[in-house]
């Protein structure tokens, strides 16, 4: 039996839920966008544009196998308790993407924009150290139930995300002509 009273009073289980929604919402963005803002912005062909916005979440993907570990050594280490690493995982895996992305609106260079994308992106994979693993630590009998519920409500901003920033695109007319 499912103790839904308990899991939706519960502010650490409503904290990851959060967490994980604004990390899928960036995620999401830069997944369904970042094709686009290659070739219209840079001028990169499809071709090209596609391996390039790969190549952010191939990091990534490195990156959230080794913020794993280290997530695991510095617990083990009794250097940080769980929860705080959690939370410190967390937020440089937020805090150090959004700077990035701050920046890329600033340079000219594709190779420049190539460089913040690739650091905010893999630098996101942090967060699978992070709010990814709280689900488990906030009940391991209930784990799948909260990651269920957490998995739907973060799988929201993929439905809102690129449909609103095609409004904002199409709002500031920064959509590309079509050919």
């Amino acid at each position: 039996r499912v103790p839904w009273g308990a899991i939706l009073t519960c502010p650490a289980a409503w904290a990851t839920f959060a967490a994980h929604a604004a990390g899928n919402w960036g995620f999401y963005t830069l997944l369904t966008e970042l094709p686009s803002y290659l070739t219209s912005v840079h001028g990169l062909d499809v071709e090209h544009a596609g391996f390039a916005a790969a190549l952010p979440f191939l990091v990534q993907a490195v990156i959230s196998v080794a913020a794993g570990a280290a997530a695991d050594h510095i617990i083990a280490r009794g250097v940080l308790s769980p929860t705080r690493t959690r939370k410190v995982f967390s937020a440089v895996g937020m805090l150090v993407p959004a700077l990035a992305l701050v920046a890329v609106g600033y340079v000219t260079s594709p190779a420049a924009a190539m460089a913040l994308l690739i650091l905010s992106v893999g630098v996101s994979g942090l967060c699978h150290a992070g709010y990814s693993v709280s689900y488990l630590e906030i009940s391991a009998s209930l784990s799948g139930v909260l990651l269920s519920v957490g998995n739907t409500l973060a799988t929201l901003p993929g439905i809102v995300s690129p449909t609103l920033t095609g409004v904002i695109l199409d709002w500031y007319g920064c959509r590309p002509a079509a050919p």
